[in-house]
């Protein structure tokens, strides 16, 4: 295996003191006794320990691996001693031992499925830094090495994705077997359930769906030959590692905190899950409403759990939150995972956790939620028609785009149509795919623009070869002439 060497440079320089007296000088005069110069580079050298890539199929039996060793130190009569190993920037237990560092290969393991998030039976790389003390003329000096790479591959013991899928039996179906949640599958190995609960305690599991057909209540053994849940009994985590049947850990029953209404996901390629509030509304409020004397409703992406936008227009200065009810409670503003293409765009700025708007002008606000996670966008106003009366459905063509408003009060202005037929028109924004349009759809009826949002087909209005369509979303209000 080749090796690394790693290198930490401590440059020691020589300090004076002077006793205190009655003759105190000022800091800014010369000193009367000169500084001594400064002494050489010291410098240590690391390499990756022996078992720098693991594979804990072929760990059998082994209790402690080396992943670091110390080599030598470059000035003579040197003696260095370590007072940390982090690994990923986690302090963890080790032993130090004729320049070896070593630690348990379980706690190693249990660690590169934290930092990663995942129980796959992927090689996942750790950093690896030794920090100590080397000694030289009586002179004690920090020492940081550089960062070495190992790497850790967990059990491949993964159990076999159901080809029916999976379900989770809970508090909030009475444990019933034939009245299983079903999850619905997501694409890559990611199946989702809503459930609702009542309690402050809510006890559930998931377990693969094929043993549940033509089961009845009394099937436990059936269903319980593959069951999941967690490693600790009644763990609320709502980000957590799966453990499953035949594991090398027990399963244990994990618990959803609290009442209402929750997305669980289930994740059958990094063997995890996650509890997080469901959020069926979002809202709005700011300097320019009050903030909250008006709350201003968001529009829901179709079919896009905890995704929500809307067409605003801000003045310079203006600054907002958000809330997922008209009032105050969860509120949220300003977030790290606002791009910079937004803050650039937008002029955005952290004001005390709210956003603050410093470019004035309108804009598509794109709003995500998904527990503690929160994700704001600020994007182009871009407003396109599609279907015959733009000429064609492909999505986004520049002759169907609106005329963009410079005033809070302007309108959006459509191309004119060049058939007569149903008119059909959307709100772009890069959050939702193009063939995906009709999921920001909206439409005006008797004057009033009205939002697809999670609701079925709009109903259809015709146009006439030259008429327009004209958007208000200040107001609310359109017309087509």
């Amino acid at each position: 295996m080749k090796k690394q060497y790693l290198f930490a440079g401590i440059l020691i320089a020589a300090l004076n003191f002077t006793a205190c007296d009655e003759d105190y000088k000022d800091w800014a005069d010369p000193q009367s006794n000169p500084q001594e110069e400064a002494l050489a580079q010291v410098q240590a050298s690391f390499e990756a320990g022996e078992n720098a890539a693991i594979v804990m199929d072929d760990m059998a039996g082994v209790d402690t691996v080396e992943v670091l060793k110390f080599k030598t130190i470059s000035s003579e009569g040197a003696t260095f001693s370590p007072t940390s190993l982090l690994i990923n920037g986690n302090s963890l237990p080790y032993v130090y031992e004729n320049g070896s560092f070593k630690m348990l290969l379980s706690t190693l393991d249990s660690l590169t499925q934290q930092v990663y998030f995942s129980r796959a039976s992927v090689a996942r790389t750790l950093t690896v830094k030794a920090q100590g003390a080397a000694v030289v003329d009586g002179q004690g000096l920090s020492v940081e090495s550089e960062e070495a790479e190992i790497s850790l591959t967990p059990l491949n013991i993964a159990p076999e994705i159901d080809p029916k899928g999976y379900v989770m039996m809970g508090d909030w179906q009475s444990w019933t077997i034939t009245s299983a949640t079903p999850m619905t599958a997501k694409g890559d190995g990611i199946y989702q359930a809503k459930v609702t609960t009542t309690a402050d305690e809510n006890w559930f599991k998931f377990y693969a769906a094929s043993p549940f057909d033509g089961a009845t209540d009394s099937d436990w053994d059936a269903v319980n030959a593959v069951q999941m849940g967690c490693r600790e009994n009644g763990d609320k985590a709502t980000k957590n590692l799966l453990v499953w049947t035949g594991d090398i850990y027990k399963v244990e029953t994990p618990v959803i905190a609290g009442a209402g209404d929750w997305i669980v996901t289930l994740d059958m390629v990094n063997l995890t899950y996650t509890v997080v509030p469901d959020v069926a509304e979002l809202y709005m409020t700011g300097s320019a409403y009050g903030w909250g004397n008006t709350w201003n409703q968001f529009v829901p992406v179709n079919g896009s759990d905890g995704a929500f936008w809307g067409m605003y227009y801000f003045n310079s200065g203006d600054e907002i939150k958000f809330a997922p009810q008209a009032d105050w409670g969860g509120d949220f503003g300003f977030s790290d995972a606002i791009s910079q293409s937004s803050i650039d765009r937008a002029g955005l700025e952290n004001s005390g956790g709210n956003i603050k708007v410093g470019k004035a002008g309108w804009y598509i606000v794109y709003v995500s939620v998904n527990g503690d996670e929160k994700i704001v966008e600020f994007e182009e106003p871009a407003v396109y028609l599609i279907g015959n009366t733009a000429g064609g459905w492909d999505a986004a063509m520049e002759s169907a785009k609106f005329e963009v408003p410079g005033t809070a009060d302007g309108e959006f202005v459509s191309p004119a149509f060049v058939a007569d037929d149903e008119i059909r028109a959307y709100a772009s924004m890069p959050q939702v795919s193009a063939s995906d349009w009709w999921r920001t759809e909206f439409m005006v009826f008797n004057g009033k623009i009205v939002f697809r949002g999670n609701g079925g087909d709009q109903d259809r209005v015709s146009g006439q070869v030259g008429q327009k369509l004209y958007l208000n979303f200040g107001e609310g209000t359109g017309s087509i002439k």
